[in-house]
């Protein structure tokens, strides 16, 4: 146990704060603590257990509350708990008097995450939580006198706590008998229907919120040319509606067009959105456009499938590097996985699952979340190709937006596309050119993703 903490060093931080409810006491103490080892090195991502206690008086002195939490360092070494919601071995948080003598709080750590606490270091709790103890503020120790004659003849003046703990439990003892219902605060007058022919009826089933409805629907009702509204009545007097075919209209007749509705299905061309059916441009027309920001980027290309349903490429407004290698494993082939023409995503993934891989260009775009988005990747090469085709619209738009990069000449962009053992393909943007360089080549790299 000994060796244990010779060989990781904890610098402890805590940091006491806690809830406060109403009518409660706080639960909690928030402690934070960054493990290290005996080199300075930090033990991040690491699961870590740990026993607090809390000892009165002195450092050495009594053990009032005690309990052990179990939990994983972060990236940064960092170790967060919150005293009084761990695993509990002794005593009550809620029952520390803070107001009376001197706390001090012991961690003991098992970096392993089990049992073996090796490093044991003890702080006095220099203050105490306002919310920790204002606890002691539910009742007052010297109450002030009340000096108003007014309240001091009034019935107020004589009510004590024992007596609205009185009226607490009289109301928590109340018991319904039949034809009453309670509800929160509130008892009602319940009765049951007994007549068989109102329950056989469709009345049975009419509730409150159905006669709020119907209240609503009428006090916005409006009449129109041939309606004469009567009392609660609505009747027809237009003599040629009488005559016409929707006279005859039922309920029956509409309940069948609306089935047949809600199964139409949306064709090339065509779109429904509730209960407008809508032409899309007879089928070849886009709702997006090239140079569009859009969902993170710029669209650089779009296109259809065979049921009409729009997709598009998105490039980043910035470049991920001006100086990144294909990856650092510069003269392995890896094969037909990496060497898809038109599927940066696969290409990307093939890079990064090769053997030895540590960095690349490809890395860094499935890294990225810029825009707000997690599924950028590599482009292969036609991509870039189409990149450079919409060049000019693409720096148009990039110039009027803030920390864009337009593309400028005489530069290489890095493709995802593998060409063979040693090589990549790149794309010149002075001329549109494609060739393929040594995979070790610093060249620049521009992240995309498809909608």
């Amino acid at each position: 146990m000994q060796k244990a903490c010779n060989r990781y060093i904890c610098l402890f931080i805590f940091i006491i704060t806690a809830a406060n409810t109403r009518a409660q006491s706080p639960q909690a103490i928030s402690y934070q603590a960054v493990i290290r080892s005996s080199s300075g090195e930090i033990m991040k991502n690491r699961s870590i257990a740990t026993r607090i206690s809390i000892l009165k008086d002195q450092p050495s002195g009594e053990i009032i509350f005690s309990e052990t939490h179990k939990t994983v360092t972060n990236e940064n070494g960092l170790l967060v708990i919150e005293i009084g919601r761990g695993v509990n071995v002794s005593g009550k948080l809620a029952d520390i008097q803070w107001g009376k003598g001197k706390y001090y709080i012991q961690s003991e750590t098992d970096v392993n995450g089990g049992t073996q606490y090796g490093l044991s270091i003890t702080s006095q709790i220099l203050s105490v939580p306002y919310a920790l103890h204002s606890q002691t503020a539910d009742r007052l120790i010297n109450p002030p006198t009340e000096t108003d004659p007014i309240f001091g003849k009034s019935v107020a003046n004589g009510i004590q706590q024992a007596d609205t703990a009185k009226w607490n439990r009289k109301q928590n003892t109340i018991i319904v008998s039949n034809g009453l219902i309670m509800k929160d605060d509130t008892l009602s007058l319940l009765f049951s229907e007994k007549d068989p022919m109102f329950s056989a009826s469709v009345a049975a089933g009419i509730t409150h919120k159905d006669t709020t409805k119907w209240n609503q629907k009428q006090e916005k009702l409006k009449l129109g040319t041939g309606l004469i509204w009567q009392n609660d009545s609505l009747s027809e007097s237009d003599p040629f509606f009488e005559q016409s075919v929707a006279a005859g209209i039922t309920s029956k007749d509409t309940a069948k067009w609306n089935a047949k509705q809600q199964a139409l299905k949306a064709g090339s061309g065509i779109s429904i959105n509730g209960n407008t059916i809508s032409a899309t441009s007879g089928g070849g027309g886009f709702t997006h456009y090239i140079g569009e920001y859009y969902d993170g980027g710029l669209i650089f290309y779009l296109w259809k499938d065979t049921l009409g349903k729009e997709h598009g490429l998105i490039m980043d407004i910035k470049d991920l590097s001006i100086s990144q290698a294909y990856s650092n494993v510069a003269s392995t082939l890896i094969g037909s996985t990496a060497q898809h023409l038109g599927d940066g995503l696969k290409n990307s993934n093939a890079i990064v699952a090769q053997s030895g891989h540590i960095s690349s260009a490809a890395l860094l775009c499935l890294n990225s979340t810029n825009g707000g988005k997690s599924d950028w990747y590599l482009p292969s090469i036609d991509e870039l190709s189409l990149i450079w085709h919409s060049r000019f619209i693409l720096n148009k738009r990039l110039e009027t937006l803030s920390g864009a990069n337009v593309f400028p000449l005489d530069v290489y962009y890095c493709s995802s596309t593998e060409y063979s053992q040693n090589y990549v393909m790149y794309c010149e943007f002075f001329a549109g050119r494609l060739t393929n360089y040594y995979k070790s080549y610093l060249g620049r790299v521009r992240a995309v993703r498809n909608f």
